[in-house]
């Protein structure tokens, strides 16, 4: 091959480079639902950390919100860069709902939506991220129930749905979610008993269930806590003991 070849040859690689996305399409399919269901148009960017990233751009060519140059805010990457690992938007002016196809995230394993304006009901679908460790989602306006296909989320290690209008009861699946170590469901409506599965949150550091109308005794399985540093079942209606 003469030079002149190779360097055409070259070239035609690097454009190659330079065009073609390396974020998963799936994934980038889930990021631009979130964008559209919670107005992105009106994201506050708030930046709390040294590295922020750039706005969302659904225009740009390629759509590539993992480049390693040039990534996305609120977002951290595989190391290969071709799937989304963190979505953090907490306290980001996020307006609207949570889209069911949030559950087709490839590998995520952290989604932090709090503190934002987000209303609706909690996707079942969000049982279907089984490498989950982190869920926040606290601090909106979400109501409804609490899915009982969260119970699938058996990875999950930080568990937060505070200050909600959530109502019903802990569905049982919940209770399979046993590498729970930070639980707060509190400031909701959520009411009826607490099944004695509730010891089945050995793994359990902190558990806050206060401001909700649960009902019944607290069961003994409670005793089975022995990492328990924080227990919060303050404003209920407990059975007193």
């Amino acid at each position: 091959m003469d030079r002149s070849l190779s360097l055409v040859v070259l070239l035609l690689f690097l454009v190659a480079s330079c065009t073609n996305a390396t974020t998963s399409q799936t994934d980038i399919n889930v990021l631009r639902d979130i964008y559209s269901a919670t107005s992105g148009n009106n994201w506050a960017y708030n930046c709390f950390s040294g590295t922020c990233g750039v706005p969302w751009n659904f225009s740009a060519s390629p759509v590539d919100p993992c480049a390693s140059d040039n990534i996305w805010f609120g977002l951290v990457c595989s190391d290969n860069g071709e799937t989304v690992s963190t979505l953090d938007l907490d306290m980001n002016a996020l307006d609207g709902t949570i889209p069911t196809s949030i559950g087709s995230f490839e590998s995520i394993i952290e989604i932090d939506l709090a503190v934002n304006n987000i209303r609706g009901t909690i996707p079942s679908q969000l049982g279907l991220l089984t490498d989950l460790i982190t869920l926040n989602i606290g601090y909106n306006e979400l109501s409804g129930t609490l899915p009982d296909a969260l119970g699938s989320l058996q990875r999950c290690v930080n568990f937060d749905v505070v200050l909600n209008s959530l109502r019903g009861s802990i569905p049982e699946g919940l209770y399979n979610m046993t590498r729970l170590e930070n639980i707060n469901l509190g400031i909701n409506s959520l009411s009826g008993t607490l099944s004695s599965r509730i010891g089945h949150w050995t793994s359990a550091t902190t558990m806050f269930m206060d401001g909700n109308m649960f009902t019944g005794s607290i069961p003994d399985t409670l005793t089975n806590f022995q990492n328990l540093t924080t227990l919060d079942l303050s404003d209920n209606l407990f059975n007193g003991r």
